[in-house]
């Protein structure tokens, strides 16, 4: 009688390559990360960056972790 829908989320880590810049309410400041996958694969991430990590990212050339479903 009841549905429980559950998300499973995966973790993976990344080498940030480049920082995107920031358009409309993100202008002067980081918009998303460009990643590389340990294959070659790359990738911007953009969604979940908090104002304080958008202020200050991560530096280019460090590793960092993301979810992913």
């Amino acid at each position: 009688p009841t549905l429980l829908k559950v998300k499973r989320f995966h973790d993976a880590e990344a080498r940030v390559i480049e920082h995107v810049p920031g358009k409309g309410r993100h202008r002067g400041r980081v918009g998303a990360l460009l990643v590389e996958l340990a294959n070659g694969v790359t990738f911007s991430v953009g969604s979940g960056l908090t104002d304080a990590e958008r202020e200050q990212p991560p530096r280019v050339g460090s590793v960092i972790t993301f979810r992913y479903q």
